[in-house]
């Protein structure tokens, strides 16, 4: 039996499990007692774990990377199952892996963003530059001149942590982060005490079920709680195992789906190998699900991307923006200080030229910020755009995506426009009117 084709993670956990109807295998099953024999050829399911496991680690990317590693992600997931194991080649030690190589490019944007973001608020302290003995009331020297990273908008909304955000500290982070979900101690502590009940060294037919708890169970890591869910289920390891076609089977192979959801993607502990035909069942089963959805999945996935970006641009202008109006609140406030005073009040009155420049540095701290509350609406509304079409893929109305082109027209057609769109310019002209 061979795996079907590997796709993404990302939508598949809110794929709905199947109801009470019985699904039919994609291809005919073999043998229960076949599929049971870890030694058989007919179903890889080291295999399968595999790309389990790939597919979990690109959601993780996916989620929690840059653009770089995003976009390595969304290829692997979308790909085939060849571009699956490329896109999550393990061997990051070499440096050349698409991940390690998306992750170094993710960090030098991030660090280029630090670099951008970081001198803004000297950029703006240019402005606020006066006459220290024009300081108005309410105001230290600093307190006006300065811009602390209290104040600045980058740092208090947290828009320079988002776009320089790099949540693997390093590339091995990437591999080594383990996303299986661990058992409660409540959960661990009734394993324990099943299996010290259940399980003996004197006999040598518990030998199988005490290696696995030994080795499979906890080596190297936590108690996972899926593997402590099936061992409670069937008060401890099972020995036995449900008929394909029975409700019990169905309800199996159901809960290793969600299994696999949870990323959970090693094969379940069975040192009695009964649980092959579900394992096999389960495991054909969330792959042809997660290629049901592909299509969709991969409309979700761009316009997620393109939404990212654009609300990256939307949080950038913002930040910016409310540090321009920070100029022009603290220029306005010298201003509306001063021009009640009388300029016999006091040896330290501003000048003309004083004036003229705190005038011109708040029109133009307004309308810088004007022009990014501009640039941030319509990033705002392209990104709603992209959350449309994501919205319209999870209902299942979007097939493809594409550029509308517009008709193509020939010469003639063009210079028929040209000449319509220069007389109504003569007539507005006739008529006193002014063009757009």
């Amino acid at each position: 039996m061979r795996l079907l084709s590997a796709t993404a993670l990302t939508t598949a956990l809110a794929v709905s499990l199947t109801s009470n109807q019985l699904p039919r295998p994609t291809e005919p099953m073999a043998p229960v007692a076949a599929l049971n024999d870890p030694s058989n050829s007919l179903y890889d399911f080291n295999a399968a774990a595999r790309m389990r496991a790939e597919q979990c680690l690109l959601n993780l990317t996916l989620r929690k990377g840059g653009h770089e590693l995003k976009a390595v992600s969304r290829n692997g997931l979308n790909g085939t199952e060849a571009e699956l194991h490329a896109a999550a080649n393990e061997r990051w030690q070499d440096g050349n892996t698409p991940l390690s190589i998306a992750w170094k490019k993710d960090h030098a944007w991030s660090s280029g963003k630090a670099s951008e973001l970081g001198p803004r608020d000297g950029v703006w302290e240019e402005s606020l530059q006066i006459p220290p003995m024009t300081i108005p009331p309410g105001y230290t020297e600093a307190g006006f001149e300065w811009v602390d990273i209290e104040e600045n908008p980058f740092y208090t909304t947290g828009v320079a942590y988002g776009l320089g955000a790099l949540y693997f500290d390093t590339e091995s982070d990437i591999y080594t982060t383990d996303q299986t979900p661990i058992a409660s101690k409540e959960s661990v502590d009734a394993v324990n005490a099943i299996a010290a009940a259940r399980y003996s060294e004197d006999r040598l037919e518990d030998r199988a079920a005490l290696d696995a708890l030994k080795w499979d169970m906890t080596v190297m890591h936590s108690m996972y709680a899926d593997d402590a869910r099936l061992f409670l289920q069937n008060g401890g390891f099972p020995t036995t195992a449900p008929e394909p076609g029975t409700m019990e089977f169905r309800l199996d192979v159901e809960a290793l789906k969600a299994r696999f959801a949870s990323c959970t993607t090693h094969n379940p502990v069975d040192p009695y190998n009964v649980l092959g035909a579900e394992v096999a069942q389960a495991s054909v089963e969330w792959q042809d699900e997660l290629s049901g959805q592909k299509t969709q999945r991969a409309v979700i996935m761009d316009a997620e991307a393109k939404a990212s970006r654009h609300l990256g641009v939307a949080s950038q202008a913002m930040a910016e923006a409310l540090g321009q109006s920070i100029i022009a609140s603290r220029l306005t406030d010298w201003q509306a200080h001063w021009l009640k005073q009388a300029p016999s009040s006091t040896m330290f009155y501003p000048t003309a030229a004083e004036f003229a420049k705190v005038k011109t540095d708040i029109e133009r701290a307004r309308e810088r910020a004007q022009g990014r509350v501009f640039v941030a609406g319509r990033a705002a509304l392209a990104a709603q755009v992209e959350a449309a079409w994501a919205d319209k893929a999870k209902g299942g109305g979007v097939r493809h995506r594409r550029r509308r082109r517009p008709a193509a027209r020939s010469r003639s057609d063009v210079r028929a426009a040209g000449r319509a769109g220069r007389q109504g310019v003569r007539r507005r002209r006739a008529g006193g009117l002014q063009g757009d």
